[in-house]
């Protein structure tokens, strides 16, 4: 009888510490995700302002 709780209790400590680090690693997996998708947006955005910059040139220069 003791033995079987003393089982349960490792078994449900084990799969919360389990749980623990999967919910770590995919916090940690969707903050390095979130600033890829970040720096893509930005230099994106760069890339956007200095196209709207030569199509002023060209514009002006006709």
């Amino acid at each position: 009888m003791y033995v079987q709780l003393i089982l349960k209790i490792c078994i449900s400590q084990f799969f919360k510490i389990i749980k623990s680090k999967i919910q770590k690693t995919l916090i940690h997996l969707e903050t390095a995700e979130l600033l890829r998708l970040n720096q893509i947006e930005r230099n994106s955005l760069i890339s956007r302002l200095f196209l709207v910059q030569k199509v002023r040139i060209v514009i002006t220069e006709l």
